[in-house]
Order: structure tokens, then C-alpha cells, then sequence
């Protein structure tokens, strides 16, 4: 049997999805670079066909790429999927009329194999259908939330990191558990105050009376003094508190906010454009005590560091040299990019970003830590929406905040479609046993036949019985408690699931992109299935096929000059340290192979590796040395390796064997030749190049 390791691309697929999911990027075969700048229509459906009688290259929803088995490629279409495979439009633009033309054939051998896939009758198998449903369950609840409530949190976040707030409020610490009468004391209290500060009186003076945040005493010009935070952006406070901070207006008061540390009134005092990142380095010089000695002698060698300096030493050498802060030092003193509302002590802050000026030293700045030089190496732009994506969605999925608008997402679906509760079921429930008991009836499976197969809630137009209900709670294993409120709180869960649950069945019927994912996956699957009938099970089962294209092209299957290197592995060094000594020593190679293998107990392996050239990896240490020469002991995966030139072997055919692999690579390209020639002859294939060169002439124009 021919394993097709090699199928198509030199790669392998190990499952259907590993190929499906290569394939509907049309990366199969080809490295090229693709685009899709919408250049002439914004939204085209992507199975357009034109009527009779229309003119060749244009069809009822513009203008036609190519037409395959009667139905037309659209350049709408070509452009939706050329974009697929690229960075950008301007990666794009880049590329040639050829690189575009290329790629459209590839897709019109696509088009061709999904139509023979369909007229085989691949789509209804039922192997293909239960695949089919176990990826869409895999894909479609995490793209929900994924279009519905990350996105948007993304967006949210990257457009307000464009602008920084400096902020000022006055807390009054709650415990999130407090009971209504402290709730209800607190509230009123900042009320008072808040309202004071509407009637004129000074915010700066009741924060620093009244707010139980306490760098609000902090002396004038520190972080928090009178309540005044300074300058930050999106993603350093809790949402709630964010959240009215950037919705009040610059000089007005907040309402009254509620979050995990009590009540807060902010006020705003200024918005700015976001500072870029400085990457800084520094060079500090702390004293190492207060005493006015250690003070001088601190202050002394930061002179001594600006005198190097001006000298023309590197400040890297500096920092190395001098430098008191044992974290950077090493490092050239290099703090990274610091943001400006970051970790940097205020002093150096305000210093460093008045300069913004890369290759710029700024000080000495005296803070807390001693004295600072520092030296502005580097600016970090914003990033583009897509460039931050990645980030701002980890950096989201670390907080509530996702979770939060999950269910507030549940939530809104839930009021759309409506829903109920039986109430009546609830206290029938409730009247025979307490909030603990029932809570461990649902959980173990216990609550009564009769009252399992009732109409517990309604949704919609679905309805779900209480025996449902029970096992969602089962199923999360004690996540809801046992106390007064745990019942509630399950029944908001099971229904916040279930209406998501809902939209999740629906997608196909409310988002094209999604149906188009399912759609352009099952025509993979379907591929995936011909492919490996007509074409790799073949070429595996095809012997005689195969030893002919050997015979035919055996001068093709030849190895080069190559390197023959014995390795000797071992888990630890010291196994190979009597290995190198008899190397050392001149021991014949072929009776330490001999040795080793003769010794049942031994831990060493031997191996041989011929080489060609040059491999990245461990094994081009022989390479440079002369034949009968070792190495030492080497790190190679998770244990050693000591490596030996074992001589030259001169260029000579492979035999069959040897060239398996690559001649069932070559025979399966050929057998797929033969399938794209009678598909071509069996569907009929139009291609308008005049219509893709226009395209691209206009593309180019537009760019210029």
C-alpha cells in the first residue's frame, strides 16, 4: 500500500477538516497572495447565473469571470474569495493580472469538483451530513458570540483607546453583598454630596473630605489627590465606571455609579487624542539611605552617568555599568513600551511624554525610587481595527465584561421573543420542599415523574418541560448553590441558554456569512470525499500505475552527493561522555556501533542520517566536519546527541522504494489531470479574461 502522504500540495492532510479547511482558502497547490477589494459590487450572490440571451462576460449581477457547468462566476464572487487568501486591498493591488488569472483557474477546477461531488451524489451521504452537523454545533455558538457580543466589546474598546479622559470622582465603599439599608444610607450620601457639588460647591475639596478612595488624601500633584485621577484610557477601570466616563460630557457630573468597590460620582475634567506607546530605557541611581551622605552620593553618580554620556558612551553601556535598577540593567536599562498611563511614577511620565521625541534623553527626574536618566527608543502607532483585533479580544476574555454582555445579549433575545414561567408549577414545587431540597432534586434526577413531564417555561414558540430544566441543572454540577435564590438564578440561566440556543439554529436564515461558511464547508467535505476516491485511493491501489510512471521517469528520482552522519542519542550527557572519549581515542567507528548494539543494557541508540545539504537542524553541525570527525555532546529534542561524518556517498538512482513517496505524489497530480480533463469536457468551461484585465486596470488606477 502507498500511504498518500503527499496529497496535492506536499503537506498531507491528516482528517477532512484539515483539508476542508485549506481548501476553502484555496491555499491547495499554490502560495500565491489574493485579493478581494469590492471594486464593482458591494454584494453579489455568489451562485448568479446569467439568463438567455445575455452577453458573454456579464450576466443580471454583473459582469462574469467565468462560467462552469452553466453556471456563472461572478467577478463579485472572484473578488469575495481572492480576498479570503490576502492581507488587504493594497497587499492586493500589488499582485499581477497573471497571479490573478492563475488563481481563477484554480477556482474553476474548485467549481468543477464540487459540481462532479454533486452529481456523484456526495451530498447525501449520511457519514457527510453527521460530519457536517458535528461542525456546524463546534462553529456556530462561539461565532454568535463571537459577531454579537466580542466584536462589538472589541470595537468599543479599540475606538475609545483613541481617546484618553482625565477623571475625577468620590467613592463610598460597599460591599457588593451589603444589605438594602446600608445600600440605600450610601446612596443617599453621595446624592447629598453630588448635589452640593451642583449647587457650586468645590469637587476637589468634598473628594478630599468625603471620598473613602484613599489616595483622595494624597498630597497635591500624586495620583488620586482630591479625587483626581489624571489622564487614562479604555481598559484600565471596572466597565461600570468606565462606561460613565466616557459618556459624560467634559465639566459635568456623572450620575451615580455602582460598582464592586461602592458608589462613585466622576466628574470630567478634559479629553485628549491617546498618547502613543514610548518604548523608554532609564538609568537609575537610588540612594541607599535618606541620610543627606547617600543622597549626594546617589545624585553623584548620576552626574557621573550624564558625564559618560557625553562622552559618547552608549547609553545601553551605561545603563549596564551604572544603574541601580538590577530588572533593566542587564537589559541596557530597556523598560519596553510604556503607555501613558501605565506603571511609569508621574514624574517620569510627565517628563518622558512632554518630550516624545525618539533617540531624546530626558533628566534627571528625581521620584520615590532616586534619580532617573532616560532615553526614548522607540514610538508604537495605534494599530489599524484587524492589526489589534487579536489582543483586544484576549485582553476582553480576561475581564467580566464579555461574560457581562453575554448575558446581557441572552437577555435582550429573551424579551424579544417573550417568555413565561409556570408559576403555578414553581409553587407546587416550593411548597413541599425548601430551596436546598429542590435544588438537589433537579441536580440528582429525583423530581417526580409527573411534575418532570410538565410545561415548565415557555420561550417563543418552544416549550420545555420541567424534566428538561432538571437536567440543564444537573448537568452544571452545582453551579447555581443551594440557597433562597438559587432556583431563580438557574431559571434565568436555563433561559438566557435557550434563547441563544434559538438564535444559534437560525443563523443560516439571519447571517449570509455564516450560511455561506456552512455552505462552502460541506462543498469541501464533498470534495474531500472525491478527491480521495478518484484520486489519492487510486493512485494507492494503482501498482501497476505507479511503477510504470517510475520506469518511465526513473531519471527524475536520483539522490545528490550526500553526507552520511551516524548520530549516537542518549537521554543525559553523561551516557555520551564515554562515547566522545572513545572517538577521541580512535576507535573505529564500526566497532562502537557494534559495541552498543551488542549491549542489551545500553541506553545509547545509534542512527544514521544521510545529508544533501544544508537541513536547519541539528544535524548540519556535521556538515563542516572532515570525514572520520565528531562533535561533542549536543542538545537535540528532549535528550543529547553526539554526531559523526561517516563519510560521502556519491549521487545514484533511487530505487522504487525509495521514490515511493514522491511517485504517488506525482501519479496522484496526473490522475487529477485526467479528472479536471473530463470534468472540463463534461461540464463546458468559459473564461473571460478581458473582463478579470479590466478589473485589474481599474484596481491599479484607483490605487495609484
Amino acid at each position: 500500500m502507498i500511504e498518500p502522504v503527499n496529497r496535492l500540495d506536499g503537506t498531507g492532510f491528516d482528517t477532512p477538516e484539515h483539508f476542508v479547511h485549506r481548501f476553502l482558502h484555496f491555499s491547495v497547490n499554490t502560495t500565491l497572495k489574493i485579493f478581494l477589494p469590492v471594486l464593482l459590487l458591494a454584494a453579489v450572490g455568489c451562485s448568479a447565473t446569467g439568463p438567455a440571451g445575455t452577453a458573454p462576460g456579464s450576466s443580471d449581477r454583473g459582469p462574469v469571470v467565468a462560467t462552469v457547468g452553466g453556471r456563472a462566476i461572478t467577478l463579485a464572487e472572484f473578488e469575495r474569495q481572492y480576498l479570503r487568501t490576502t492581507a488587504d486591498s493594497a497587499t492586493a493591488a500589488r499582485d499581477s493580472v497573471g497571479a490573478y488569472r492563475d488563481f481563477l483557474d484554480r477556482y474553476v477546477d474548485f467549481r468543477l469538483k464540487v459540481l462532479e461531488a454533486e452529481a456523484a451524489g456526495y451530498g447525501d451521504r449520511a457519514d457527510l451530513a453527521a460530519e457536517l452537523r458535528q461542525y456546524r454545533t463546534q462553529l456556530a455558538r462561539p461565532y454568535l458570540i463571537e459577531r454579537e457580543v466580542v466584536e462589538p466589546l472589541v470595537r468599543q474598546l479599540y475606538e475609545r483607546r483613541k481617546e484618553m479622559v482625565d477623571a475625577s470622582h468620590i467613592l463610598l465603599r460597599l460591599m457588593p453583598e451589603a444589605a438594602p439599608g446600608d445600600t440605600l444610607r450610601a446612596w443617599t450620601r453621595l446624592r447629598a454630596i453630588a448635589d452640593s457639588i451642583l449647587a457650586g460647591a468645590d469637587f476637589t475639596e468634598l473628594a478630599t473630605r468625603h471620598s473613602e478612595d484613599p489616595s483622595a488624601q494624597a498630597p497635591a500633584g500624586q495620583v488620586g489627590s482630591g479625587g483626581r485621577l489624571g489622564f487614562f484610557s479604555a481598559g484600565r477601570m471596572v466597565p461600570e465606571f468606565e462606561d460613565a466616563m466616557y459618556s459624560t460630557p467634559v465639566g459635568e457630573l456623572s450620575g451615580i455609579v455602582r460598582t464592586q468597590f461602592g458608589y462613585h460620582v466622576l466628574k470630567v475634567n478634559a479629553r485628549r487624542p491617546t498618547v502613543p506607546d514610548l518604548r523608554i530605557s532609564h538609568i537609575m541611581a537610588q540612594s541607599a539611605s535618606p541620610s543627606p551622605a547617600d543622597t549626594l552620593a546617589a545624585w553623584e553618580r548620576m552626574v557621573a552617568a550624564q558625564n559618560r554620556l557625553a562622552d559618547g558612551t552608549p547609553f545601553e553601556a551605561v545603563a549596564r555599568d551604572l544603574s541601580d535598577d538590577p530588572q533593566s540593567a542587564g537589559r541596557g536599562g530597556d523598560l519596553d513600551f510604556v503607555a501613558y498611563d501605565g506603571w511609569l511614577p508621574v514624574e517620569m511620565r510627565d517628563a518622558v511624554f512632554a518630550v516624545d521625541s525618539v533617540g531624546a534623553v530626558v533628566g534627571p527626574i528625581r521620584t520615590r525610587f532616586g534619580w532617573h536618566l532616560m532615553k526614548i527608543t522607540g514610538r508604537r502607532e495605534m494599530p489599524s481595527f484587524d492589526e489589534a483585533y487579536p489582543e483586544l479580544q484576549a485582553e476582553i476574555a480576561r475581564t467580566p465584561r464579555s461574560q457581562a454582555a453575554e448575558k446581557a445579549y441572552a437577555r435582550r433575545l429573551m424579551r424579544t421573543r417573550g417568555y413565561s414561567v409556570d408559576s403555578t408549577l414553581v409553587g407546587q414545587l416550593f411548597g413541599t420542599r425548601g430551596a436546598d431540597s429542590l435544588m438537589s432534586d433537579l441536580a440528582g434526577g429525583t423530581v417526580p415523574t409527573d411534575l418532570a413531564a410538565r410545561r415548565f417555561v415557555t420561550l417563543g414558540d418552544s416549550s420545555y418541560t420541567l424534566g428538561r430544566f432538571a437536567g440543564f441543572v444537573a448537568e452544571r454540577s452545582g453551579a447555581f448553590g443551594s440557597d433562597a435564590p438559587a432556583f431563580q438564578r438557574a431559571v434565568d440561566a436555563f433561559l438566557e441558554d435557550r434563547a441563544l440556543a434559538y438564535e444559534v439554529d437560525a443563523l443560516e436564515s439571519r447571517d449570509a456569512d455564516f450560511a455561506q461558511t456552512m455552505r462552502e464547508f460541506r462543498e469541501g467535505l464533498m470534495l474531500f470525499r472525491l478527491m480521495e476516491d478518484s484520486v489519492w485511493t487510486a493512485a494507492t491501489l494503482d501498482t501497476t500505475g505507479l511503477r510504470s510512471w517510475y520506469e518511465t521517469h526513473a531519471d527524475e528520482y536520483r539522490f545528490g552527493e550526500r553526507i552520511r552522519v551516524v548520530g549516537f542519542y542518549a537521554p543525559h550527557d553523561s551516557l555520551l561522555q564515554s562515547v566522545v572519549a572513545d572517538l577521541g581515542a580512535g576507535r573505529a567507528l564500526p566497532e562502537l556501533v557494534a559495541a552498543i548494539g551488542s549491549d542489551d543494557g545500553s541506553s545509547v541508540r545509534v542512527d544514521t542520517t544521510r545529508l544533501e545539504g544544508p537541513s536547519d537542524s541539528v544535524f548540519d553541525r556535521a556538515l563542516s566536519l572532515e570525514p572520520g570527525g565528531h562533535t561533542g555532546v549536543l542538545s537535540f529534542g528532549g535528550g543529547r546527541v553526539v554526531l559523526v561524518h561517516d563519510g560521502t556517498e556519491p549521487p545514484r538512482a533511487k530505487t522504487f522504494a525509495e521514490a515511493r513517496a514522491e511517485v504517488a505524489n506525482a501519479w496522484q497530480a496526473r490522475l487529477e489531470e485526467r479528472l479536471l480533463d473530463r470534468l472540463r469536457a463534461k461540464y463546458g468551461v468559459r473564461v473571460e479574461p478581458d473582463v478579470l484585465a479590466r478589473a485589474f486596470e481599474e484596481l491599479r488606477a484607483a490605487t495609484r
